[in-house]
């Protein structure tokens, strides 16, 4: 009897430079390693934004989660925008357990089908800024904002 492939990656890009990564089913030690060849694969320092859609993946495990991480930390290595659309709940349970779902750029509510579409724009890297304390972007404050402080 075969066994289907427990994991598949799609990636794909738009004409934005935009890419998609499209993760289904298990993201674990042995789905890792597609995964990680995925994301190697993608040059990373020439695409502005990535957007990793979590929704069809159905276990995770700490070797999964690392590979997130990784990803993070490459996205802002290169200062490529991330933003992650969160998978169903068993999934993200151990980004809650962890901690790491207050500190990974999740897409929130409506913002996570958004997210996955090629037409979603998150705000321009100019206008964000990484808090080093909280590692995340947050956005700078306006200019005029700024003007008026002074």
């Amino acid at each position: 009897m075969n066994r289907p492939d427990p994991i598949s990656v799609a990636v794909r890009i738009s004409p934005g430079r935009a890419a998609l990564i499209v993760v289904s089913g298990e993201l674990d030690l042995a789905g890792v390693p597609v995964f990680a060849a995925a994301v190697r694969n993608l040059e990373l320092a020439s695409i502005p934004r990535a957007v990793l859609d979590l929704r069809r993946v159905v276990f995770i495990d700490a070797v999964g989660l690392h590979a997130v991480l990784d990803l993070h930390a490459a996205c802002l290595e290169v200062a490529t925008a991330l933003q992650i659309v969160p998978g169903p709940r068993n999934v993200q349970r151990i980004f809650e357990l962890t901690g790491t779902d207050r500190r990974l750029p999740f897409a929130e509510g409506d913002r996570a089908g958004e997210a996955a579409s090629p037409a979603y724009q998150p705000m321009e890297a100019r206008d964000r800024a990484f808090d080093k304390a909280a590692l995340r972007w947050v956005s700078r404050p306006a200019k005029s904002d700024a003007k008026e402080r002074e």
